[in-house]
């Protein structure tokens, strides 16, 4: 499996989180398209780096659908059915977002309370705390789209490179079809 942008950009997203958590007063997790666990804070700190794809029922939905979720009742709600955590959960309330990058959901954003006090904290500012978290998920696709330009500037700097190495074998440029669409014939050497 091709490591994905959150993965590479991890110390970044772990920041966003810790500081997310700070300013909101709540755990944060954020996984990436594999359902892989980024970054988190509290509970969910000691299992950064797991794979969640067998618990990770409300963020497949948000994969599916590209929507954010609110659960205000987790381990009640219909995307919780399935869960193995149902009726174990320890979480009061949730509010997960998408990550996109361009046209594809690169990870989700999960804001988590587990006291009945940090629930009550969000229900009375929900507008505000769903703002928050859609901030740090431009923060973190900012961060995304500039690594993936600079890793695009490289790979065209190396086939750049490596076309130049080799300009005394001649260049053929293919289009499509394979018909030939360029011929840089072969160079003497003196």
């Amino acid at each position: 499996m091709k490591t994905s942008i959150l993965v590479e950009i991890q110390e970044t997203v772990a920041k966003y989180a810790d500081i997310m958590s700070k300013v909101a007063g709540v755990n944060v997790e954020v996984v990436d398209e594999n359902l892989f666990r980024v970054a988190g804070t509290g509970p969910f700190e000691n299992h950064v780096n797991e794979d969640m794809s067998d618990e990770a029922y409300v963020y497949r939905h948000i994969l599916e659908t590209g929507r954010p979720q609110v659960i205000y009742h987790p381990g009640e709600a219909a995307l919780c059915q399935n869960c193995p955590r149902k009726g174990k959960c320890g979480e009061e309330i949730e509010i997960s977002m998408p990550i996109r990058l361009e046209n594809r959901i690169i990870g989700i954003i999960g804001l988590v309370g587990s006291t009945p006090e940090q629930k009550q904290m969000i229900l009375n500012d929900e507008r505000i705390y769903l703002e928050l978290i859609g901030q740090i998920t431009d923060f973190i696709t900012s961060k995304a789209a500039e690594v993936l330009e600079s890793q695009k500037r490289e790979a065209l700097m190396s086939a750049l490179e490596c076309t130049i190495n080799r300009m005394e074998q001649g260049i053929l440029i293919l289009g499509e079809k394979n018909m030939i669409t360029m011929q840089m014939p072969q160079q003497k050497s003196s």
